[in-house]
């Protein structure tokens, strides 16, 4: 049984609910079969019935999200597994899918309550994944960046909702027009200030976030 078959298949059988680091490596194993292209391996995962369980871990706040959403992402860019995906309850894929959704996506980003916070944070995430040159202008015309760095900025927002912020912040650096806004809006200073965050997991996501700019500059 090769690595990915046998990742779905405990899996499958601990229905998603597995130690954080057992969990950890078997979306990486999903996640390097798909950026691999291998053959059959998007029609793989949606047969091995574990959509629901990644659904769950995108649904929760840990530090497995980030995978869930890459793996959703590569899962997503696949037309003939889309529909299983959204029939699962991938309700971000299909979301992201409409780039008609991105405002009510960036206004749920501001929600109060954090759960739909990172719901939203994670499907635009997802959405510049799938085709940063698709939803680079509404993006821009709904001002999601100056959103994005209030966000970052507002001193009683919840670490998990900046966390998930910053995530967001390295997706849209793969495109040039929203580099050069982030550039106009000093966003490096923003995420600068939050390199010396009491939480050391949102420091090193504010780390990772400069030197992504500093590489794509």
């Amino acid at each position: 049984m090769d690595s990915l078959s046998t990742a779905l298949e405990q899996m499958k059988a601990n229905g998603g609910i597995e130690e954080e680091e057992e969990l950890r490596t078997h979306l990486d194993t999903l996640l390097r079969a798909l950026e691999e292209n291998r053959e059959g391996a998007a029609e793989q995962i949606v047969a091995s019935s574990i959509l629901p369980s990644l659904a769950a871990i995108l649904r929760r706040d840990t530090s497995l999200t980030a995978q869930a959403t890459l793996v959703t992402a590569e899962l997503a860019k696949n037309a003939e597994v889309r529909e299983p995906c959204i029939q699962a309850g991938f309700e971000v894929v299909k979301a992201v899918t409409r780039v008609e959704g991105m405002q009510h996506l960036i206004t749920m980003a501001t929600n109060e309550h954090v759960i739909m916070q990172n719901e939203a944070l994670v499907a635009l995430a997802i959405a510049s994944t799938i085709d940063i040159d698709t939803v680079e202008e509404p993006f821009m015309s709904a001002g999601l960046l100056s959103t994005l760095q209030q966000m970052l900025e507002d001193p009683v927002a919840v670490v998990e909702v900046k966390f998930s912020t910053v995530g967001l912040v390295c997706s849209l650096a793969n495109s040039v027009e929203l580099r050069s806004q982030m550039e106009a809006l000093a966003l490096r200073e923003t995420l600068g200030k939050l390199s010396n965050h009491g939480n050391t997991k949102l420091a090193s996501q504010a780390d990772t976030a400069l030197s992504i700019l500093a590489e794509t500059s």
